[in-house]
């Protein structure tokens, strides 16, 4: 953007009434110029609009207000042109359903950023425990630098009287953006993602919902059966047929595309409804600095 473009801008600000709207809304949530401002047929007389959107060719706006950490916020807009349509409701809340993701990639960002710093590391509660993980953790680095160390993959923790803690260690490319301390040797990442055979699955219920266009029962249904429920458990909790829990299954694999209940639950515990929904570090390992 050139510099007295920005200035104009900035200069501006007062009168963007989408901004302003944003700004003193809740957070995580898309609003739009067309949808959400107050008295958003005064907005194309502002000099905001006429001397900083049109001449940019923006005739709609839509943001929000992604993360906000103490003083800082990431904010995210969306634009169209006069030759686009007005933004829908519809769009609206297919728009603030990406935002935990966004949300968890910036700050998932922020996180590879510290660690890169060596801000960050891992640590065992015993030295052998700690050695072992520190090592495997070091040869993922290596190996994704391409200098030929061989990659385990799999590392298994022992534990007293459990199973031992799976961990699963996958290499990371680094990208132009992410390496940022070009004076140093070349770079090297890894992402170690950890498993408790010992927890019970679980899926979250509204992630279920969004990620597979569910309604609220059919979303409790596939919850239940994750969990190893079955229709006549489902259907005598719900005080409702055996015939209206089929139908709603019925639903539910025409949705996910999905034939037989066994497929239908390892959908779901190979989907971001599992992953997410295990967001806890096991009391093994704990994280330092994140």
């Amino acid at each position: 953007m050139p510099h007295k473009l920005h200035q104009a801008a900035y200069s501006f600000t007062c009168e963007d009434m989408l901004a302003q709207h944003i700004a003193a809304s809740p957070i995580a949530n898309f609003y739009a110029s067309n949808l959400h401002v107050p008295n958003a047929d005064r907005f194309s007389e502002t000099r905001f609009y006429n001397e900083w959107s049109v001449p940019q060719g923006v005739a709609y706006a839509a943001g929000a207000i992604v993360l906000q950490e103490g003083p800082w916020q990431t904010e995210l807009y969306v634009q169209r042109s006069p030759a686009q349509p007005p933004f829908t409701g519809e769009e609206m809340e297919q728009l603030s359903s990406l935002v935990p993701h966004l949300r968890r990639a910036i700050q998932m960002r922020q996180r590879f950023t510290e660690m890169q710093l060596g801000q960050n590391f891992l640590i065992a509660r015993d030295n052998a425990t700690n050695r072992q993980l520190s090592w495997e953790i070091a040869q993922a680095i290596r190996s994704s630098r391409g200098d030929g160390s061989e990659l385990n993959g799999i590392v298994l923790l022992p534990r007293t009287d459990r199973l031992p803690l799976m961990l699963m260690l996958m290499l990371m490319l680094m990208i132009a953006p992410m390496q940022l301390a070009r004076s140093r040797a070349a770079q090297g990442a890894a992402l170690m993602f950890a498993f408790d055979p010992e927890a019970t699955p679980s899926v979250t219920m509204d992630l279920v919902r969004r990620l597979f266009a569910l309604s609220q029962v059919e979303a409790e249904l596939s919850v239940a059966l994750c969990a190893g429920k079955t229709l006549d458990d489902v259907a005598e909790k719900r005080g409702t047929s055996i015939n209206t829990v089929k139908s709603q299954l019925k639903s539910i694999f025409i949705k996910t595309g999905t034939k037989r209940q066994s497929e239908l639950v390892s959908l779901l515990l190979s989907s971001p409804a599992y992953f997410l929904a295990q967001n806890a570090l096991p009391e093994s390992i704990r994280l330092i600095g994140l």
